[in-house]
Formats: C-alpha cells, structure tokens, sequence
C-alpha cells in the first residue's frame, strides 16, 4: 500500500511540474509581456493617452495632470455593441464612446469639454494607443489649427482666419527681432506661416527672404552662375539674385569655374531654410 501511494506522489509531483514547466516557458512565437505594447485597455487608458496628447500639443490650456476624475457609465439603457463612459471634474467633461469589439480592433471616441474656458477637442484613440485628433475645421485659430492638422506647407481650406493672424504677426514681431514701430500692414503683408508637427511656425520675407522656397541643396551651379563666372573668374563670391536665395551654400568662382565652397544653411524637416523659420507659442 504505501509503494503504490509513493508511486501515486511521484506521479502527482511529475505532473505538477510538468505544468508548472508548461506556464514558465512561453510557446514559440508567443511574445513575452516585455515585448508587447500597452495599448488602452479600457476607457481609462484611452482617457489618459488623450490627457496626455493634450498636455503635449495644448500646454495650460489643457487639463492639469493631477486632477481627480468622477467616472459616470452613462450607456443608454438597452442599447447593445457600445459603451460609453463619463468623466467630470470641475469644469472639465470627458465623454468616452466604443463598440464592443476585440481588443485589438477597438477605437476610442473622446469628446474634452471645459464649458468655463470654452476649450473642446474630439479625436479618437487606437488600440495601439495613437491619438487621432478630428481636423474637421473650419479653425480661426492658427494655434488650433496646426494643432489638429499636425504637418502642411501653407494653410488650406481648413483654416478660415486671416491669411496673417495678429498672434503670428504679434509672436514673429519678437523672435525675428522686428522693430517695434515697423506698421502692422507691412508686417503682415511680408508674413508666411504654416505648420509643423502641430506647431505654428512663421518667416517674415523682410529684405527678400525665399520664405515660400524651399532650401535649394544642389551643388550643381545654374547657368547663370557659369555666365557670371565667366565674366568674374575669380569673384570671392556670386549674389544672391545669381545663385538664387534658396540655395544653401555660399558661391564663389575659381578660374571661371563656380564652386560651392560651403553650405551655410540648412533645410528643415519640411525642406524650408530653418535660419528664417521661427517656431511660436500661442502663451
């Protein structure tokens, strides 16, 4: 009796560590928590990925980081294949919407309302936590603007304000050292913005300035800097109105022949001259 009830427990402590084996080690191709993302797994995670989207891209407009949220299940009765959710604090209203699908496919719908400051933005939030914001316009706001459309080259049908905003003009007159009894309409008449990554950024075309070009970065010389060559073989450097203004090396002429001697400027993310181009804060 006691050799079959020893043979019972080593049985028992086989199998048990056969399982316990089984849980430790991962089935090939099965990636380890480590090696996964962290996606929203409820309406919580989406609220916070947009929380922290908003402290990003809308700085003291958006709500503060440590404030306590009151959640609301606010699903109408009976509806089925959705939920919804409510948070509140203060002044601030969050409102969560998702249909009841599997996790990998499930995207958020956020509303974030503040009825005292007039704030309001809707986007949605992926399962693999990306925040969407909605770019539906019109904007009147170029802060607003770039906010929601992330990265363009010069404002299009979405934005309906003034084609020189009074904050751009007013944020530009500071960081491009504009004097400050140069007239607004001149000002304005030489301003360009446009937007990247979500920001307003501004060049004031001032004495001539390629703000609408792109950065020119060929080192092969234009006809008309052989031409001046020819005529100046050996000038220590070639105008601007000759190289053209875009270019982002400086010109000189050696024995007639044109020679890009040294790139003095450098083109941005977007491919503008990033010396001319000011990023602004709407604060």
């Amino acid at each position: 009796m006691k050799k079959k009830l020893t043979i019972l427990g080593l049985a028992l402590l086989t199998g048990a560590l056969a399982i316990s084996g089984c849980a430790l080690v991962p089935s090939a191709g099965t990636p380890t928590p480590s090696e996964q993302s962290s996606p929203p797994s409820d309406p919580v995670g989406a609220r916070d990925a947009v929380l922290a989207y908003l402290t990003e891209n809308y700085g003291d407009g958006a709500p503060a980081g440590d404030l306590a949220w009151t959640e609301k299940h606010t699903k109408p009765e009976g509806l089925v294949g959705s939920e919804s959710y409510e948070y509140t604090t203060g002044d601030w209203v969050i409102a969560v919407s998702y249909p009841v699908v599997a996790p990998e496919s499930v995207v958020y719908t956020i509303e974030v309302r503040n009825q005292a400051t007039g704030f309001g933005w809707e986007g949605q939030v992926d399962a693999r936590a990306q925040v969407t914001e909605a770019a539906s316009g019109p904007f009147s706001d170029p802060f607003k603007y770039c906010a929601a459309v992330g990265t363009i080259d010069e404002p299009d049908e979405r934005y309906a304000g003034p084609a020189a905003p009074e904050a751009v003009i007013e944020g530009l007159r500071e960081k491009a050292g504009i004097a400050g009894d140069a007239p607004n309409d001149l000002v304005a008449a030489g301003t360009v913005w446009r937007c990247m990554d979500r920001q307003v950024w501004a060049c004031f075309v001032g004495a001539n300035l390629p703000c609408t070009e792109k950065a020119d970065t060929s080192s092969t010389p234009r006809p008309e800097v052989e031409e001046f060559c020819s005529a100046n073989p050996n000038a220590d450097a070639i105008p601007a109105a000759v190289t053209g203004r875009a270019t982002v090396y400086e010109w000189r002429c050696v024995d007639g022949i044109p020679q890009a001697a040294k790139q003095v400027l450098t083109p941005d993310a977007q491919g503008f001259l990033s010396e001319f181009w000011y990023e602004l804060s709407s604060q």
